[in-house]
């Protein structure tokens, strides 16, 4: 057989890889590039605080966790916030609810005690006249006073128990209340308790002349922290003072080292033992601005 007689070769239409079709397959080759990349990376662990535990994690997971942990937290924080808002709330509408039924009823009540006040202006001659001339009257007349000493006898257990409830819940939120404030105190100043709140308090009514009693019912733990500031401050400065009176001459230059501005080499006016020496007052002063400083 002949070349002539060969049957032609079919056309190859495949179409040739455009400038377009070879920098799409240049980008898949680096993306599974950088997944290969991702995957070695996972393969190094590390620790991260997930939920106040420690666990190990891959390395480029441990940021996505953190956030997860901070959103978490966060949205909790919201929602206690949101269920005690609530709560208060409920609290609030039942309070009212409870004093406008007690309101209602001490009116009721009221409404009694006149008819019953009635009924004992008659003397026991009008009584016994009545029970004489009409006998169906007397018995009707006796029925609805009885009935109207009952009546006021359950408006008065009735209030009673309403005014007993209000207390309890008052109670109960005056007590929660203190606990927030006494974990707050605790929380700001050190070595806190019985005999620290007594010296604190102690001080500052020495200090302002206040009345015992008075500041003995201070509970408010803004307040209580700056009674504690304040006597913090006051003590620090007795201790300067105490060891100031130890120093004699000038042979000491400080007992409160001078504070120096940064750069100038030139030391500010502060609490040194001279100034304690010539001018208490200028000292204290100077004292609690190094402290705020």
């Amino acid at each position: 057989m002949s070349d002539l007689d060969a049957e032609p070769a079919p056309e190859d239409n495949t179409p040739e890889p455009s400038a377009e079709d070879d920098a799409a397959e240049a980008l898949l080759e680096a993306e599974l590039d950088d997944e290969a990349i991702d995957d070695d990376a996972s393969d190094e662990l590390e620790e991260a605080e997930v939920d106040g535990k420690r666990v190990r994690v891959s390395k480029g997971y441990r940021g996505h966790l953190l956030r997860e942990d901070d959103y978490r937290r966060k949205t909790h924080t919201l929602g206690e916030r949101e269920r005690a808002a609530t709560a208060k709330e409920a609290d609030i509408q039942e309070r009212a609810q409870i004093i406008s039924q007690i309101q209602d009823e001490v009116t009721d009540a009221r409404s009694l005690d006149k008819q019953i006040a009635a009924y004992k202006a008659v003397t026991p001659e009008q009584w016994r006249v009545l029970r004489d001339e009409d006998r169906d009257r007397y018995d009707d007349a006796r029925a609805d006073h009885s009935l109207l000493l009952d009546k006021r006898r359950e408006a008065g257990e009735a209030i009673n128990q309403r005014v007993n409830v209000i207390q309890q819940a008052e109670g109960q939120r005056r007590a929660q209340w203190a606990s927030r404030q006494e974990s707050e105190i605790k929380a700001a100043v050190a070595d806190w308790g019985p005999t620290k709140e007594k010296e604190i308090k102690s001080h500052i009514c020495e200090k302002f002349g206040f009345d015992a009693n008075d500041v003995d019912l201070v509970k408010d733990a803004k307040l209580v922290k700056v009674m504690a500031h304040i006597h913090k401050q006051d003590m620090a400065i007795k201790r300067a003072k105490s060891r100031a009176a130890k120093v004699r001459g000038d042979n000491i230059e400080d007992i409160v080292p001078v504070r120096r501005v940064q750069g100038s080499g030139k030391p500010q006016n502060g609490p040194t033992a001279r100034l304690l020496k010539n001018d208490p007052d200028a000292f204290d002063k100077a004292f609690l601005k190094s402290l705020r400083n």
